[in-house]
């Protein structure tokens, strides 16, 4: 009988030894963790940043878009050296794996800025684009409404109220066109009102004293003005859509294609550009932006200078 006792009390010692044992495993295995999953899927981003170019043409990665990806993979990584629970391991594969996912989708797709109350695209100032005595300037518009107020915007150089360069619409879809050289020069274009949801190409050239505009192409307005200097300032805004010194006369449409020159553009040349769109190299062009892919609200023209920045944008499909 004293064999049988002590034989279950050392059964009982054996078995604490042993739950001790798996408890004190286990305290041990605290805070490793196994991030082999996280690590291969690190790998696999990086791999994707090393051989992937954004660019600007439709397909494209997007500007940007690799920068949100290694931003992602950094966060993953700092996880990875970190963490001390599985949970946060697994979550930040899934995170990690849904970064990529997007990134792979976020590519340069086509669409067309939306122009509404507010809304503008900002090329910089008078001053930033080399111009003297004469220039054109170019665009294509589409209008979804006329708007019910007497005028609306399409382009301008001005600040505070003072303009020197003005394009515009009535309510009633009739363009005007203006430069401010002393006194106004300018008045509305000899044409029939515009349709709603129609593409035209607009042309305004400004010899130094004389103002001819253009649409699709043909001369609608012909004026000879007094000489004097275009009344501007160079750090007069260039910009398409709201009109700086007057809120309430803001683009209802799209703007795209649009270009400045530092020349007069001949009958010729802009009927070109109505046609065939503007050819990058030509003489006295400063800078153009097509306007033709989605690109946001930070875009640099075709000439590598100058960066438009939109603001209250919005894309739609063209």
């Amino acid at each position: 009988m004293k064999t049988i006792f002590l034989n279950r009390t050392m059964s009982r010692y054996v078995l604490m030894f042993f739950v001790l044992t798996l408890l004190s495993c286990s305290k041990d295995k605290e805070g490793i963790v196994d991030g082999t999953r996280l690590e291969e899927r690190i790998v696999d981003a990086e791999l994707i940043l090393s051989t992937s170019e954004e660019g600007v043409e439709e397909g494209d990665f997007a500007p940007g878009a690799k920068q949100i990806l290694k931003d992602r993979v950094d966060w993953a990584r700092m996880i990875l050296t970190t963490a001390v629970r599985e949970e946060a391991i697994v979550n930040a594969e899934e995170i990690l794996a849904k970064a990529i996912e997007t990134f792979h989708t976020n590519v340069v797709k086509s669409g067309v800025p939306l122009y509404g109350k507010g809304a503008y695209f900002r090329y910089g100032t008078f001053g930033d684009f080399n111009i003297t005595g004469q220039f054109s300037i170019s665009c294509r518009v589409r209008f979804s409404s006329f708007g019910s107020d007497a005028l609306g915007n399409i382009f301008v150089v001005g600040l505070d109220g003072a303009e020197a360069v003005i394009l515009r619409y009535t309510k009633d879809g009739k363009i005007e066109a203006y430069i401010n050289n002393g006194g106004w020069l300018g008045g509305g274009l000899d044409s029939a009102p515009l349709q709603l949801d129609k593409w035209y190409h607009l042309s305004l050239t400004y010899s130094g004293k004389d103002l001819v505009a253009y649409l699709d192409g043909d001369i609608v307005l012909n004026l000879k003005g007094n000489g004097n200097p275009l009344a501007v300032a160079s750090n007069f805004f260039v910009q398409s859509g709201v009109n700086p010194g007057y809120p309430s006369r803001f683009m209802l449409g799209n703007i795209i294609d649009v270009s400045i020159w530092n020349v007069v553009r001949s009958p010729m040349q802009v009927q070109g550009d109505f046609e065939n769109g503007v050819e990058l190299g030509s003489e006295g062009l400063v800078a153009h932006w097509p306007l033709d892919v989605n690109l946001g609200n930070s875009i640099l023209d075709r000439t590598g200078k100058y960066t438009a920045k939109g603001t209250a944008i919005n894309w739609q499909d063209k």
